[in-house]
């Protein structure tokens, strides 16, 4: 268990890996005051504005994820460590900086509605209903796409680390492929409309607190099993 702590404090070396994530929602951020304080200080608009901005913590977060399959995977092998207590260690760190994160982005939404939008009406913190309801649930709410979204990332390093560009070229254009042959099954069978009325149906706790966690685990084996297999 001591390696595998000390394989996730690993990551943290140097403070990129949690500081740039945010120094990308801070730009973020800063780019939404910008815009809408210069529109609210003009002509206004007429519905409160929301900003999918929160997204770049969670894409930042990705690329964190596949980079920490290639050079880092490489430093830790040099100094002993097993592929698998890497792995083990990079989930242990996917999950405190996904926690961590969901706990501040929680406290900010706080800030958010209690300022009124950041005096201007602006949802930022709380698009998509991420922070109401059971404080909890809106934790869970913020970690849970945190955690599929770095999963997926180190799937992706995972085959880049092993496989190389033929191997990420390759899986985009397998995952192409399914898409385009799910697409058609779906117009053949005339599914789109109940798929889109299922997913209205789904409450948020589950679309954003439930669901993404089927993504972890998934993207997360498969992580497992292409790095365990990378060469030193």
């Amino acid at each position: 268990m001591n390696r595998v702590v000390s394989a996730a404090r690993l990551h943290t070396v140097g403070g990129q890996s949690i500081s740039v994530p945010w120094s990308v929602l801070a730009s973020a951020l800063a780019v939404n005051f910008l815009i809408f304080g210069t529109i609210q200080a003009g002509d206004g608009i007429d519905e409160d504005p929301t900003t999918g901005g929160l997204l770049a913590l969670y894409i930042a977060t990705a690329v964190v994820f596949i980079q920490a399959m290639n050079k880092p995977l490489s430093f830790a092998l040099g100094f002993g460590l097993t592929r698998r207590t890497y792995l083990f260690g990079t989930g242990l760190f996917a999950l405190a900086i996904s926690f961590g994160s969901a706990v501040v982005l929680y406290a900010l939404y706080g800030l958010e509605r209690a300022s009124g939008g950041w005096w201007m009406s602006l949802s930022f913190f709380g698009a998509l209903g991420l922070g109401e309801g059971n404080p909890v649930v809106a934790v869970l709410g913020y970690a849970a796409p945190m955690m599929a979204l770095a999963a997926l990332g180190a799937l992706a390093g995972g085959i880049h680390a092993r496989w190389g560009l033929v191997g990420v070229y390759t899986s985009v254009i397998v995952a192409l492929i399914a898409g385009g042959a799910f697409c058609v099954v779906m117009f053949s069978a005339h599914a789109w409309t109940p798929l889109g009325r299922w997913i209205a149906d789904q409450p948020s706790s589950a679309l954003f607190a439930g669901y993404p966690w089927i993504v972890t685990a998934v993207a997360g084996a498969g992580a497992y099993a292409v790095v365990r297999r990378v060469a030193a």
